[in-house]
């Protein structure tokens, strides 16, 4: 879970998901894949995708498919 701040400036736990797509979204997927020390060729082989897939959603040129989230939260850890 991340933190999501709404209007009311009230923080919420929300699942990380709810990031893809917004502006920023790339340096999260990139912060949470360098935390756990992996190369975006070594995430894109965990998660079965090529590796050009990964550098798109950490450029924010695209998000991750809603039924790879599972696989990507668990090869980043979460």
């Amino acid at each position: 879970l991340g933190t999501l701040e709404t209007e009311e400036s009230v923080s919420v736990a929300a699942p990380l998901d709810v990031y893809a797509g917004v502006p920023g979204a790339g340096d999260l997927w990139r912060a949470m894949r360098e935390r756990q020390g992996l190369t975006g060729k070594e995430l894109a082989l965990k998660v079965g995708v090529r590796p050009y897939r990964v550098n798109r959603w950490e450029k924010s040129d695209d998000v991750p498919p809603d039924d790879l989230l599972p696989r990507l939260f668990d090869a980043l850890g979460h």
